[in-house]
């Protein structure tokens, strides 16, 4: 379903990286339980997840632009910032 969004990322995505990313987990905060990268452009991406809040207990979709956090996933991953 994902392949469908304009700018879904096969290449980038891997669900079970994002799920043992520290920095995407905030360290273990977050349970992610679905995630996809979208790239609006050839430099710039974005990562989107469906975590479980272990604070609150509560579950939401959050989207990561190019920060520290998501940089060092997509790294991981072979993507190149050009910023």
């Amino acid at each position: 379903m994902y392949s469908l969004i304009p700018g879904f990322s096969k290449e980038l995505t891997d669900l079970k990286k994002m799920q043992e990313d520290p920095n995407l987990t905030c360290m273990g905060e977050y349970d992610i339980i679905d995630g996809f990268v979208v790239r609006y452009n050839k430099d710039d991406a974005y990562v989107v997840i469906l975590a479980h809040h272990y604070t609150d207990d509560t579950y939401s979709w959050g989207v990561g632009f190019q920060d520290d956090r998501i940089n060092s996933y997509l790294e991981s991953m072979g993507w190149k910032n050009k910023n």
